[in-house]
């Protein structure tokens, strides 16, 4: 059969496209130069979680995003050349890869490592190359068709100026934010993304990587994600659980600090899910690696069944995925996947990671937590618990209902919102003469717009003097997200409502800025550790000064949304991590800043005294 029949013959096919992983092992070999350690025919026998990864790849699977975070040496960057490969011969689209920061490094890493070896070694990819070989060159791969484009993300040059229907980026975590004042709001992973817009509704974006940072782009868009967990049946109770490196402080999972604490018990009194031979030591009192492979092994968190490597392949073909986001939107999948589920790392070569750790003025448990299991590292000064919470409930002299007033000297009523993807959440809080801050009421509208209309249905009175009402004078609305949308909806409300964003520095005061291109409103800034810092620590927590009320007919639901808050870190490197679907406490924490507005301080620490002639 001629090469051109090879080529279209299959265009006439008019049968469901095959699965990805489907198609690879029936079709594909990996050549030396690819996968030095591992040549062969392709096969995920050993890695059966990889075929639900790469399936992703089929244009009818329903993701439009895949974040995959993922421990060292786990094949991510070969399930990406892989899933590529497919989309050249199924509903072939343009296709971007950006390889880290440097095109250079691109180049050797993603062309000539991968793309070139694996095209010119498989007869069903080669048909595709076009006979000129100019056409198939390091940098811009031209095929039968579609094009791949391999790029960096070190200039916003490389990401611009193209459409793409595919873009996967690899080593995501790698890419930071070069600042400019021409697109201060550009990140390079932005910029790519923005490639497939032509595409909407076809588009696939592929982001895989080591995770390093809570506050980085990739890890906040894998939280975002599905957030899919890989769960293994116990061979001996049955029972499910994902395979994690953790321990239990009472009734609560550690936090990284106290786990790194029994590094030196190789079977603590309370649970940790690797553990070996106490006597396994050398003479000199230092842990021996020998004998920590000839003892460790993982414990069941059901029933502390003993788990030995042997009877990790069968609990890995009988993997169920579970999502750690039940809200997320059903097209972005996203998913962690530890070294645990690689079938060369074994329980003590966890263990051996664990105790060889190095220490904290270096790094730590840092590099086990990126590299093995595929966290980023966080040692947690701060946990907001839901007892804390409930003690901000008002009782006694100070009881008030939902939709009342208290029984305080108030001193403004303020409104907040918070858009979001679905829904824009807003809340009412009545600020009293000693700046305590009493939620009074809350929900939410469908649109930005719909706030104009809203806020003339808030209209609240203390209980039995249904004559004395009283409304917001003014409103905050977080402008982060939708902003120009914000904008637009705060220059039409007459001055009621105002826009705010937070920064992401350390210390600092709120400030206020004339928006040129809308005459007549004002943005406030302020920096969200420093809110955060008042409204979940000093106000909620420790409950000191300024206080922070619920109703005292508050339900779990709204104490939900306000749940989960953690301060990682001390010092100049605390921040505060994000936590998902915290629209809640977003607009209590904007209620706070319009508490700071109408006092006569700034918020930096202290109780400096200002002017006041940025109220609105």
């Amino acid at each position: 059969m001629s090469r051109l029949a090879n080529l279209v013959l299959p265009h006439f096919n008019f049968d469901a496209a095959p699965m990805p992983s489907e198609w690879a092992e029936s079709n594909l070999v990996i050549p030396k130069k690819m996968s030095p350690n591992s040549p062969g025919q392709f096969s995920l026998d050993s890695r059966p979680w990889a075929r639900f990864i790469l399936d992703k790849f089929h244009p009818d699977s329903g993701a439009r995003r895949c974040d995959v975070a993922i421990a060292v040496q786990m094949a991510k960057t070969t399930l990406m050349t892989v899933g590529c490969a497919y989309r050249c011969n199924f509903a072939p689209v343009p296709i971007m890869i950006v390889g880290g920061m440097s095109a250079s490094f691109a180049k050797r890493e993603i062309s000539e490592n991968r793309l070139h070896p694996l095209f010119n070694s498989n007869e069903v990819l080669r048909t595709l190359k076009l006979h000129d070989p100019h056409q198939f060159r390091g940098l811009e791969m031209n095929l039968a068709f579609n094009r791949i484009l391999v790029t960096g993300a070190g200039s916003d040059t490389n990401l611009a100026g193209s459409t793409q229907g595919i873009v996967c980026i690899d080593e995501a975590s790698k890419i930071e934010h070069q600042h400019s004042t021409d697109a201060p709001e550009a990140h390079p992973i932005r910029l790519a993304e923005d490639r497939t817009k032509d595409f909407l509704g076809h588009e696939f974006i592929w982001k895989s990587s080591t995770p390093n940072s809570h506050n980085h782009i990739f890890w906040k868009d894998v939280e975002d994600g599905s957030f899919d967990h890989l769960f293994v049946p116990c061979p001996h109770c049955k029972e499910y659980f994902p395979f994690e490196f953790e321990s239990r402080k009472g009734s609560e999972i550690a936090t990284p600090g106290e786990l790194e604490q029994t590094a030196e018990e190789g079977k603590p009194a309370e649970y940790r899910s690797v553990i070996w031979s106490g006597d396994a030591r050398n003479a000199d009192g230092t842990w021996s690696k020998s004998k920590i492979r000839e003892s460790a092994h993982y414990v069941c968190p059901h029933n502390g069944c003993k788990i030995v490597d042997s009877d990790k392949p069968a609990m890995m073909r009988a993997f169920e995925p579970e999502s750690y986001n039940k809200k997320a939107d059903p097209s972005r999948f996203s998913i962690r996947v530890p070294s645990f589920y690689s079938p060369k790392r074994t329980f003590a070569d966890l263990a051996i990671g664990f105790v060889d750790r190095g220490d904290l003025l270096t790094t730590g448990l840092q590099v086990f937590f990126n590299h093995e299991l595929a966290k980023p590292w966080e040692d947690i000064d701060l946990k907001l618990k839901d007892e804390d919470l409930w003690k901000c409930k008002a009782e006694a002299d100070l009881s008030y209902m939902r939709g009342f007033l208290p029984p305080v000297k108030i001193k403004r009523l303020i409104a907040a919102a918070d858009p979001g993807q679905k829904e824009t959440h807003w809340g009412v809080g009545a600020v009293d003469i000693d700046e305590n801050i009493y939620m009074i009421d809350w929900g939410t509208v469908l649109s930005i717009p719909d706030l104009l209309a809203i806020r003339h249905q808030w209209n609240y009175c203390r209980a039995g003097h249904e004559k004395n009402k009283a409304r917001p004078s003014f409103g905050i609305v977080d402008s982060g997200d939708f902003t120009s949308e914000v904008y637009k909806m705060c220059q039409r409300s007459g001055s009621f409502w105002w826009p705010s964003k937070g920064s992401d520095a350390t210390t600092g005061e709120w400030g206020k800025s004339v928006l040129k291109n809308y005459p007549g409103l004002m943005l406030y800034t302020y920096v969200d550790k420093v809110a955060k810092d008042e409204l979940y620590d000093l106000r909620i927590r420790r409950r000191q000064d300024r206080r922070f009320f619920f109703p005292s007919n508050v339900d779990p639901a709204y104490i939900a949304g306000y749940s989960g808050q953690e301060r990682i870190d001390r010092g100049v490197r605390a921040r505060w991590k994000k936590v998902r679907h915290d629209h809640d406490g977003d607009v209590a924490k904007g209620i706070q800043l319009g508490s700071w507005i109408i006092s006569n301080r700034r918020i930096r620490g202290d109780d400096a005294p200002i002017d006041r002639t940025g109220e609105p």
